[in-house]
């Protein structure tokens, strides 16, 4: 059964990062930890809170496709418990840590009966996404992002009665992550050789294509930060910058998407720390994506 525990796990790592990406793995397994983080260094403030981290494993449940394969072991409910249960584990700790048992039975329950109820179906979503780039569609349902919107939601309501503006900070950190996941999708090398657009059109059009999605995704979140609280509209620049900037490691870093998210990683770094300093270098970061491009378009011929 332990066997089994890990393969479903690195399959549900897989759906987010590349084979034997284990740097991605990392990142992925940190945030999922530093949620955990939070909650229990504010706890008394939040954790009523906790329980929205379920959410996660509700959508998950919903929409796995693998369960007809699991019903074929006659223990498959009692791997499905042990599964969402370490999915929730660093959450479980922390009330372990904070001695409320009553939450870790509740927690407990609420798994059992989310794997003995009927499976749950979602009608297909049209988004509103510009077509350019497929990969906004296809992250999005396949990632089923868009229940991020009631953790953004819910994290403004707690806005609002705590005035913590590190509620809004975390929101934005999630849409951030939100308009960055297509990029780390690749559209095959054929398809940029065989495009009508040179170099500069097509990553034009890219550039073009991450702006619009990336507003769709960010203004359901910006109308409500402009009644709450007007002065946090001005770091939502800032994650227009990342997201552009992932465009262009995207096409830099083609063929290594290890080494894009490495750099990504230290630009975003950079860019906090220094107070946006790097941002100036976007212009060098697009010669070198043309560069990139020009290679695999013509050079490849």
């Amino acid at each position: 059964m332990l066997q089994i525990l890990k393969y479903l796990l690195v399959i549900r790592l897989r759906k987010w990062v590349s084979k034997d990406d284990y740097l991605a793995y990392f990142l992925l397994l940190l945030l999922h930890s530093l949620g955990a983080l939070f909650f229990y260094y504010y706890f008394e403030e939040y954790k009523n809170y906790i329980f929205l981290c379920f959410f996660d494993v509700v959508a998950f449940n919903a929409n796995r496709v693998d369960s007809s394969f699991l019903k074929l072991s006659k223990n498959y409910k009692v791997i499905l418990f042990f599964e969402y249960i370490f999915y929730l584990l660093p959450y479980i700790i922390v009330l372990f840590l904070k001695l409320e048992w009553l939450y870790i039975v509740v927690f407990l329950l609420l798994n059992i009966i989310l794997i003995n109820l009927p499976k749950l179906s979602f009608k297909i979503i049209s988004y509103p996404f510009d077509l350019f780039n497929v990969f906004w569609h296809i992250s999005f349902r396949k990632h089923k992002l868009l229940f991020v919107y009631p953790i953004i939601f819910t994290l403004c309501y707690i806005y609002y009665l705590h005035k913590n503006e590190n509620v809004l900070f975390f929101g934005l950190l999630l849409l951030t992550l939100v308009s960055i996941i297509a990029t780390f999708e690749r559209e095959n090398t054929e398809e940029i050789i065989i495009s009508p657009f040179n170099s500069e059109k097509y990553l034009f059009f890219q550039l073009k294509n991450t702006l619009i999605n990336s507003s769709f995704v960010l203004f359901p979140a910006m109308f409500l930060f402009l009644i709450l609280n007007l002065e946090m509209l001005v770091y939502f620049l800032p994650v227009f910058v990342i997201s552009i900037t992932a465009t262009l490691l995207k096409y830099i870093y083609f063929n290594n998407i290890m080494l894009q998210q490495l750099v990504f990683a230290i630009f975003v770094v950079l860019l906090i720390s220094l107070f946006g300093l790097p941002m100036l270098l976007i212009p060098y970061f697009y010669k070198k994506a043309i560069s990139s491009l020009n290679s695999i378009k013509y050079v490849s011929n």
